[in-house]
C-alpha cells in the first residue's frame, strides 16, 4: 500500500506529460485558495500534536520534524492567501512551474483564462503575484531543510543544547517568518531577483528540496523497519509525497490536472503524518482525549465549513454580480467558520469535562484494579515462596523457579541464566527446547541479546512481537522459536544473580502489562532462594574443602618416606579434583634437573622424566609463585590467577608451585578433561592442596636429612667406641705384662 501511495502520483504525471490532451486546465483561484488554506491547516495541526504529544524534552528528530511542518503551513498559507482575484488583483499572470520561464504556457489572466499578451517583466510583477510565485517553493524548500536536520546523526551533547535552546530557536523561527511576510508583501526585491534568474533560481530550489526530502524518507523508512514504529513510517511516507510535490509544482504546468496534483500530495503527507503520529499514541502511551478531540475537529470542521460555504455561494450566484462573488464567498465562508467554531469550543468544553470525569473514573478503577492484583500476587506468590525456599540445593532451587514460573505465567517455556564472570550461562529451563538451552553461553558485552539487556538494566523487559523489531534477531528467540518474550531480571542487594526467560511460541500479545509487576516481585523471591542455595552451597563446599585438606593432611602426616608422602599426596589431589592424571615434580637443586618422581592417570608416561631445570615449567611456576594453565594445542599466557579452559580433545594442564615458606619443592601438575575446566574453586583447593604437599615433602626431606646424619654420628660413635675399647684393651695388656715382671 506505501508503495502504490508512492507510484501513482508518479504514474499520473508520467501520463499527464505523454498525454497532453489528458491534462485538462482548471483555472479556479477561489477553490485554490480554499485548497491551499486547508492543507496548511493540517500541516499546523500536525506540527502541533507532535510537538505536544513528544513533550517539552522530545529528541532532535521530533523537534526539527515539527518545526519543518509549521514552516511549510505558514508560508504556504502566504501563498495561498496572494492568490490573484481572492485578496489581491493582479494584472500580471503568475506562474511557479517551470513553464512559463521556458515559454511552454501561454499567459493567463487574474482567474487563469489564456491571454495573448506576452509575461511581464520581473519589475513590473506586483508584491502580490511574487508572493504567490515564491511561496510554494519556498515553503516545500524550507520544509526539507527542516527534515533534513531531522535525519541528521546529531551527537548527544549538540541534542542536550538544542534542547535547552528550544525556546529560543522558536523565537528565531518566528522573526524569520515576520521577515518573509515583510519581504513577501511589502519588499518584494529578493523575490524579484529570484524571477529575473528563474528558472535556474527555481530549479535550484527544487533540486535541493527533493535531495532532502529523499534523504529524510530514507532515513525515517529505515527507523521504521528496524523499530516497526508507526509514527517514523508517517514521517517516511509523507517525506516521499512531498518530493513528489515539488516534481509536480515545477514541471506541469498552471492550473492543469498534473499541476493541481501537487497540493492534493502535499494535503495526502500530512494526513499520513497526522494519522501515523496519532496511531502510534495510541497504541504506545496514554493518549490525551483532549488533544485528539481538539486535532480532528479542527480538520473536519475546517473541511465542512469551507464545502457548505461554498456551496451556500452557488446558492446565491445568479442574483449575485460577478465583482461582488469574492465579497459574497468571504461573508457565508466567514459565517460558516465561526458557526462551526463556535459549535467546535462548546464541544470541546463538553469533551474536556467528559475527559476530567473518565481521568477520575479511570484512576479509580486503576487504584482497586491494583489492589485486587496486590491480592492475587499475593495468593500465587506465596505458596510459589515457599515452594522455591523448601530447598537448599541449588539444582534442585533452579529447576523448582523454572516450574513455579511456567505454572504462574502460563507460558510454553522458562529458561534461567546465571551469571558466571562475565558470562550467562544456561543452567536450567522447562518447556520447549529446554536441552538447546541448557550450558548455552553469552557474553555480557553482547549488548544486542535480550538476556544481556535484562541483566544490564536490571529492568523487566516485555516483547510481546519478539519476531519483529529489535528482539527479530535475538539469539534466544531464534533458538526457542519465541513469539512473546519476558526477560525477569534476579537482583539481590544490588547484585545480579542471572535473569529468568519466560516465553511463549504458538501465539503473540500473550503477554499483559501487570506481568511485569508479577515477575518483578517473582524474581525477588527467586533471588532470594537463589543467594540462600549460594550461601548453602559456599558453606557446604567450604566444609568439603575443609574435610578433605583433613584427610590430605592426616594421610601426609602418617605417610612414612618421601615415596610415601608423593603417592598419597597425588592420590587424594586426583581423587578430590576429579581429573584425568596428575604428576609431582621434584627439584634436584643440586644435579639442576627436575624429576617426575610420580605420575598417574593420562600423565603417568612421565614417569620417572628427568629435564633440565633452567627453562622448565615448573622453574616457572616456583618463581612467578603463581600456577600457570595450558591447553593441549595452544598455551595460555602464564601468570593469570584465574585458568583458562582447554580447547578441543585434549587434556588442559594445571601447574601449581610447591613450597615450604621460601623454599622451592617443586609442581604439582594436574590434568583436567575437557568436560570439566578448572574452576575457581577447583584452583582455591588444588593451591591449598600443593602447599600442604610442599610443606609434607619438605618436612620429610628434613627427616630424612636428619635420620642420615642420626646414623652418620652413629657409625662414628661407633668406630670411636671400637678404638677406645682397643686402646684400653692395649693398655691393660701392657699394664699385665709390667706387673709379671714386676
Amino acid at each position: 500500500s506505501v508503495l502504490a501511495l508512492l507510484v501513482i502520483p508518479l504514474v499520473l504525471m508520467l501520463v499527464f506529460s505523454a498525454l497532453p490532451q489528458l491534462d485538462v486546465q482548471l483555472p479556479a483561484p477561489w477553490f485554490h485558495f480554499q485548497v491551499v488554506s486547508f492543507t496548511s491547516l493540517i500541516a499546523l495541526v500536525a506540527a502541533i500534536l507532535i510537538g505536544n504529544l513528544t513533550g517539552p524534552r522530545s529528541d532532535v528528530r521530533a523537534l526539527f520534524v515539527t518545526f519543518g511542518l509549521i514552516a511549510i503551513a505558514a508560508v504556504f498559507l502566504i501563498h495561498g492567501v496572494a492568490t490573484p482575484g481572492v485578496l489581491f488583483d493582479t494584472s500580471v499572470p503568475v506562474d511557479h512551474s517551470a513553464h512559463a520561464a521556458m515559454g511552454a504556457q501561454p499567459a493567463v489572466d487574474d482567474y487563469g483564462s489564456p491571454i495573448a499578451s506576452a509575461p511581464a517583466s520581473s519589475s513590473d510583477i506586483s508584491a502580490a503575484a511574487l508572493a504567490v510565485t515564491w511561496s510554494a517553493p519556498i515553503s516545500l524548500f524550507v520544509g526539507a531543510l527542516l527534515f533534513g536536520l531531522a535525519a541528521l546523526p546529531w551527537s548527544s551533547r549538540r541534542q542536550q543544547w538544542i534542547g535547552a535552546h528550544r525556546r529560543y530557536l522558536w523565537w528565531v523561527a518566528v522573526v524569520l517568518y515576520a521577515a518573509y511576510v515583510a519581504i513577501a508583501l511589502v519588499f518584494p526585491a529578493p523575490l524579484a531577483e529570484l524571477s529575473r534568474l528563474s528558472p535556474t533560481s527555481l530549479y535550484a530550489l527544487a533540486s535541493l528540496a527533493m535531495l532532502a526530502y529523499t534523504g529524510a524518507a530514507l532515513y525515517f523508512w529505515n527507523l521504521f523497519r528496524q523499530r516497526r514504529q508507526l509514527a517514523e513510517g508517517g514521517m517516511a511516507v509523507a517525506a516521499g509525497l512531498l518530493a513528489e510535490a515539488v516534481v509536480s509544482m515545477t514541471l506541469m504546468p498552471l492550473w492543469h490536472l498534473s499541476w493541481w496534483l501537487y497540493h492534493v500530495l502535499m494535503a495526502v503527507a500530512f494526513i499520513c503524518a497526522l494519522c501515523a503520529v496519532v496511531i502510534e499514541y495510541e497504541h504506545v502511551r496514554h493518549f490525551d482525549l483532549k488533544h485528539y478531540f481538539a486535532a480532528m475537529s479542527v480538520v473536519v470542521v475546517a473541511l465542512l465549513a469551507l464545502v457548505t460555504g461554498e456551496l451556500a455561494t452557488r446558492l446565491f450566484w445568479p442574483l449575485v454580480s460577478p465583482e461582488h462573488l469574492n465579497e459574497v464567498r468571504w461573508g457565508v465562508s466567514g459565517l460558516f467558520v465561526g458557526m462551526a467554531a463556535l459549535m467546535l469550543l462548546v464541544l470541546y468544553q463538553i469533551v474536556r469535562r467528559g475527559d476530567r470525569l473518565l481521568s477520575e473514573r479511570t484512576n479509580a478503577l486503576q487504584k482497586q484494579q491494583a489492589s485486587l492484583e496486590r491480592a492475587r500476587m499475593a495468593a500465587a506468590l506465596v505458596p510459589i515462596g515457599l515452594a522455591i525456599g523448601a530447598s537448599l540445593d541449588l539444582d534442585r532451587v533452579l529447576d523448582t523457579i523454572c516450574e513455579e514460573s511456567g505454572r504462574l505465567f502460563a507460558v510454553d517455556g522458562a529458561y534461567l541464566w546465571l551469571k558466571e564472570g562475565d558470562e550467562l550461562v544456561g543452567r536450567a529451563g522447562r518447556g520447549h527446547k529446554r536441552a538447546e538451552f541448557i550450558g548455552r553461553r553469552l557474553s555480557l558485552q553482547d549488548s544486542n541479546q535480550t538476556s544481556v539487556r535484562v541483566v544490564c538494566e536490571q529492568q523487566p523487559l516485555l516483547f510481546n512481537d519478539a519476531q519483529n523489531g529489535q528482539t527479530a534477531r535475538d539469539a534466544i528467540v531464534e533458538r526457542l522459536d519465541a513469539y512473546a518474550l519476558l526477560g525477569v531480571p534476579l537482583v539481590r542487594d544490588g547484585d545480579v544473580l542471572g535473569a529468568l526467560i519466560l516465553t511463549y511460541v504458538h501465539a503473540a500479545n500473550q503477554f499483559e502489562p501487570a506481568d511485569l509487576k508479577v515477575a518483578t516481585i517473582f524474581g525477588q523471591q527467586a533471588a532470594m532462594a537463589l543467594t540462600h542455595a549460594h550461601l548453602y552451597a559456599t558453606v557446604k563446599r567450604q566444609l568439603y574443602e575443609l574435610s578433605t585438606l583433613l584427610a590430605i593432611s592426616t594421610t601426609l602426616r602418617q605417610a612414612t618416606g618421601q615415596e610415601k608422602v608423593v603417592e598419597g599426596l597425588l592420590s587424594q589431589a586426583v581423587g578430590t579434583l576429579s581429573v584425568a592424571g596428575g604428576a609431582v615434580h621434584l627439584i634436584d637443586s643440586e644435579r639442576g634437573e627436575v624429576e617426575a618422581v610420580r605420575a598417574l592417570g593420562v600423565m603417568a608416561s612421565q614417569q620417572k622424566q628427568r629435564l633440565p631445570l633452567e627453562g622448565s615449567l615448573t622453574a616457572h611456576v616456583v618463581a612467578q609463585r603463581r600456577p600457570y594453565f595450558s591447553n593441549g594445542h595452544a598455551e595460555a599466557e602464564p601468570g593469570a590467577e584465574k585458568p583458562k579452559a582447554a580447547n578441543g580433545n585434549g587434556h588442559g594442564i594445571l601447574t601449581l608451585p610447591m613450597q615450604a615458606g621460601e623454599t622451592a619443592v617443586g609442581a604439582l601438575s594436574l590434568a583436567f578433561p575437557s568436560s570439566h575446566e578448572p574452576s575457581g574453586d577447583d584452583l582455591r583447593l588444588a593451591q591449598t592442596i600443593a602447599e600442604i604437599g610442599g610443606m609434607a615433602i619438605q618436612r620429610v626431606a628434613l627427616y630424612e636429612k636428619t635420620e642420615q646424619q642420626a646414623a652418620a654420628l652413629a657409625g662414628a660413635l661407633s668406630e670411636l667406641r671400637g678404638s677406645y675399647q682397643a686402646t684400653l684393651r692395649a693398655l691393660s695388656v701392657a699394664l699385665d705384662a709390667r706387673d709379671r715382671e714386676t
